[in-house]
């Protein structure tokens, strides 16, 4: 069997919803923070956030309780000081009273099998565009903060 081959064969067995989203940059967050999604990838909105909350972790951090992972839009300018930072969840419940956000949740869950997220790349509507939007990872630490890998894209 020729290594052609062999890269026909693992190149088809992934679904093409993983080649779509392979495109798209990965962005990295951690817990309790927030950062913003590069313009590109969605529509050209410049005030296009990502929030990640306390990810509740197993005892021994491997595995976690499903969270919510927020994507949120600023209407009338951003809803950010910076691109990226911390965020507490109490100041996230506060700023979801604002007038000057639009907030899509998406829920991230575990899968034993897989030991990782339950990997359902879908479709979610931001900043009035249809995006594609994976998660690649969340991975948990014993010190410092757990972080969540997706990636989005129009």
């Amino acid at each position: 069997m020729s290594v052609r081959t062999v890269i026909l064969v693992c190149c088809l067995v992934v679904s093409p919803g993983r080649l779509l989203a392979q495109n798209c940059p990965p962005t990295v967050i951690s817990q309790d923070s927030y950062v913003q999604i590069p313009p590109g990838n969605v529509g050209g909105n410049k005030w296009l956030f990502a929030y990640v909350p306390d990810i509740k972790t197993s005892i021994f951090g491997s595995s976690w309780s499903p969270f919510q992972l927020s994507f949120v839009e600023g209407i009338y300018g951003p809803p950010f000081p910076r691109a990226n930072g911390s965020f507490s969840a109490s100041a996230f419940v506060d700023l979801r009273k604002s007038r000057n956000v639009r907030i899509t949740p998406v829920t991230v869950t575990y899968d034993p099998r897989a030991r990782g997220p339950v990997w359902t790349p879908q479709q979610v509507v931001l900043a009035g565009q249809t995006a594609k939007l994976q998660i690649d990872s969340v991975r948990t630490a014993w010190v410092g903060a757990d972080t969540v890998t997706l990636r989005i894209c129009r």
